[in-house]
Formats: structure tokens, C-alpha cells, sequence
């Protein structure tokens, strides 16, 4: 019964995974291969009679990830050594087919639920497992892991492990084009006239839209500044100005998720700016989410258009 109820989870897992494939995918993720390796410390169970670090390497896996919520893997496992009714030892080994669903709680940390089969010489195994990942960089990311097998033949059969394990993105989502308004100025000239006259202040007269690449996709981590350079120039030249940074994201996911992707790429815009010397009394960071669109969230084109940030200066 403990199975049979595993392996319906898997199976409903699979067929998401296909129904994933087949169907509309969110615009903020592009999917992905990825392969990697672990190290595991094995729990002595049943006929297993090694316990601790037995190899270097104790798994090998190469993984398709679907969505930030759905992946599915094969893998290669070394599941310790078990004594033979001759007393022999030999080593335990299965291949696996598991699916992972996660949910990110933070830019690059996704903890996961685990399930699948695995076929050993001795029979075919059910298995589930909890594990945390923690994305390092775009192509690199390390996982820490907790899995549980049982035999379908032998209830009794029972073997845990603990493994941690790196693993790297063979594609990872190109860099997505959003729109940024850049601030267009007069060039004025200011007279000083009469001493009590009040100088003009410097503000935004023309905004107009144009296309950067600022950020990955689905990420908060700037990969391109070249475009805030003019920005940070005329912030130095008037040192009376202040900056305005506002994130949005069109309206694929959750209201929640989206408020906090547009607070992060904003903030990160907003930091890029005082670490190139502008003042942190000077810049202003909001957030909005999916509200005040400037284009049809119902298109392709148009949701590209409303993941953006807002520049302004005053």
C-alpha cells in the first residue's frame, strides 16, 4: 500500500511533466538540461551492511527542468554493500527515474519534494525523498538530500541516505529584454538673474522607451550595466538630483512572487548605483509588481513590454 500510493505520486508527477511540456509555459522561465554528482553518507538497513562514506561518488543524474516547480531525472546510485545468503558482500547499485517538484523561496534556494522507481538485481524499488537546493551561480548549483527506498517485493528492505551533490546547467534561460524608461533632459542653460531667484531644478522633461537587457530570466542579478552608465553620469553632474527606481513584472505567477522579484531587481539597480558613488539619501526604491501594466498582459509582446524597471530622475 505504501508503494502503490509512491508510485501514483509519480506517475501523477510524470504526466505533469508531459502535460508541462505539451502546454503553455510562463514567459519568465526558459527550460533546461542538467547533470551533476553526489557524495552520500548511507544508513545501515536490512541487508545493507555498510554504513558512512563508501565511494567519492555515490550518484550520478541528468535532469530536465520543466519550470521552476517541476523537474525530472534519471540517476545512478551506489546504495552501499549487502551480505548474500553465501555470506558474500556485494555491492548495491540501482538506476532511478524520479520527479522533483520545488517551490523557490528566495531567488536561488528551492527546497523539493522527490519520488520515482529504481531497479536493482534484486527487484524493483519505490523511493521519496526531501531535498534543498541552493543555486550558486547561473550554471552551477549544490543540493542537499534526504531519500528513502523500499523493495514493492520486500516491504522489509528499507534504505536511507543523506547525499550532497553539485550539478550544472548544460543551457540556462537566455537574459530577458525589458524595457527601461530613460530619462530624456533639456539642455538649460541657468542665469543667475538676482541672488533670492531660485534656481531651476533638474528634472525628467522626455521619457522615452528603449530596449535592454538588464536581467536573467526569472532573476533579480544584473548582467548587463552598460545602460545605466548615462544614468549615473548625470547623477554626478547634478548633485541635487535625486533617482527613482521602480520594478514591475507582468502578471505570470503569483501576485506575491512578483511583488518580490520587482522589489529585488529594483533594489539591485539601486545598489549598482551607490556602489558607482551616488549617494543612498539620493535614491528612491519601489516596487509594484504586476500593477500599472503599460501593455496587454495577454500577449507575448505585450507582457515582454511590462517587465520592466522605471527610471526617474527629479
Amino acid at each position: 500500500m505504501r508503494f502503490h500510493l509512491l508510485l501514483a505520486i509519480f506517475s501523477f508527477g510524470i504526466a505533469s511533466s508531459f502535460a508541462y511540456a505539451n502546454g503553455d509555459k510562463p514567459d519568465f522561465f526558459v527550460p533546461f538540461w542538467y547533470a551533476g554528482a553526489s557524495v552520500a553518507h548511507q544508513i545501515k538497513n536490512g541487508p545493507s551492511q555498510c554504513e558512512g562514506l563508501n565511494r567519492i561518488i555515490d550518484g550520478l543524474h541528468l535532469g530536465y527542468q520543466f519550470s521552476p516547480y517541476l523537474m525530472t531525472e534519471v540517476e545512478y546510485q551506489y546504495l552501499g554493500c549487502m551480505v548474500t545468503s553465501e555470506q558474500l558482500n556485494r555491492d548495491m547499485i540501482q538506476g532511478t527515474v524520479n520527479t522533483k517538484l520545488g517551490y523557490p523561496v528566495a531567488n536561488n534556494i528551492t527546497p523539493y519534494l522527490k519520488v520515482g522507481v529504481g531497479g536493482k538485481v534484486n527487484g524493483i524499488a519505490g523511493l521519496m525523498g526531501l531535498g534543498l537546493s541552493y543555486r550558486v551561480s547561473d550554471d552551477v548549483a549544490l543540493n542537499m538530500e534526504y531519500q528513502y527506498t523500499t523493495l514493492i517485493s520486500n516491504s522489509e528492505f528499507v534504505h536511507q541516505r543523506f547525499s550532497l551533490g553539485i550539478q550544472y546547467r548544460f543551457s540556462y534561460a537566455t537574459p530577458r529584454v525589458i524595457t527601461i524608461e530613460k530619462p530624456f533632459v533639456h539642455d538649460v542653460t541657468t542665469e543667475r538673474m538676482v541672488e533670492v531667484e531660485k534656481i531651476p531644478q533638474f528634472e525628467t522633461v522626455v521619457k522615452t522607451n528603449i530596449q535592454v537587457v538588464l536581467f536573467e530570466n526569472n532573476s533579480s542579478m544584473l548582467i548587463n550595466t552598460k545602460a545605466l552608465l548615462p544614468i549615473v553620469i548625470l547623477l554626478k553632474m547634478h548633485l541635487d538630483t535625486k533617482v527613482r527606481i521602480t520594478g514591475y513584472t507582468d502578471s505570470t505567477g503569483s501576485e506575491k512572487y512578483n511583488q518580490w522579484l520587482s522589489s529585488m531587481r529594483a533594489k539591485n539597480v539601486g545598489d549598482y548605483l551607490i556602489n558607482q558613488g551616488i549617494s543612498s539619501g539620493r535614491v528612491v526604491i519601489l516596487s509594484k509588481g504586476e500593477l500599472d501594466p503599460i501593455s496587454s498582459n495577454s500577449t507575448v509582446n505585450g507582457r515582454a513590454m511590462n517587465r520592466r524597471v522605471s527610471i526617474e530622475l527629479n
